[in-house]
């Protein structure tokens, strides 16, 4: 009390199912709470619709509290965000020396994602222009890139973060998959030309030529905020 705080409230997806959303709340940064949304689609409103801010609900005096810098905005460049293969049930994940693979675990679901303490299956998406991004990988700083020959790997280490303009296999595009609300495509163009995937059996992460087709299984992920 008597400070100003910053709090952030994040919507996202959890599923491809209509009505699965949870609700996020940082304060200062720091995560806060999660709440799921099923049941309370009248709450989410479509992008460009006036947003109105309450401090109180009709059966409580109002708080005395003050609001300033408030914005509404949909974009994940500047979030922190894991990267969930739903079809093969696990984050995507970059190990210390830089080798990608997949984690998996009963106790870690996109629903407790942002509690989780492992930096490992955290990107940091940055805005690289062009409608593309960046992804920043907050435990091993390094970025995540594919290959021409559809090798996934993280070798370029940048300690604070910084993308050298001339690469061109960690250029991604990330795009809402047809038909299916809520899954995510990752894909880096020409000369690469190649999507994300991963291969269940083997944990590997690949490259698969070209972008998303209707009938691929495991080059769609869906996307949670962590910070």
């Amino acid at each position: 009390m008597f400070k100003w705080n910053k709090v952030d409230l994040v919507l996202q997806k959890q599923s491809a199912r209509e009505d699965d959303y949870v609700i996020v709340v940082f304060i200062n940064g720091q995560f806060a709470e999660e709440k799921s949304m099923k049941g309370n689609r009248s709450w989410i409103k479509p992008e460009g619709t006036e947003h109105q801010v309450w401090t109180s609900d009709n059966f409580y005096t109002p708080v005395p509290a003050v609001i300033r810098n408030l914005a509404v905005y949909t974009p994940l460049v500047g979030r922190t965000i894991a990267i969930y293969a739903d079809n093969a049930r696990s984050f995507l994940f970059i190990h210390p020396n830089g080798d990608i693979n997949q984690y998996r675990s009963k106790s870690v679901t996109p629903a407790t994602v942002s509690q989780f303490k492992h930096d490992g299956i955290k990107f940091k998406v940055m805005d690289i222009g062009g409608g593309f991004v960046a992804l920043w990988n907050i435990l091993t700083k390094r970025f995540l890139r594919i290959q021409p020959n559809g090798t996934v790997d993280a070798p370029n280490v940048r300690p604070n973060g910084d993308y050298d303009p001339t690469w061109t296999y960690e250029k991604f595009s990330i795009t809402e998959t047809p038909l299916c609300q809520g899954l995510y495509t990752f894909y880096v163009p020409s000369p690469v030309d190649y999507s994300l995937g991963v291969d269940p059996n083997s944990f590997s992460a690949y490259g698969k030529k070209g972008r998303y087709e209707p009938f691929w299984q495991y080059e769609q992920f869906s996307i949670h905020v962590v910070a």
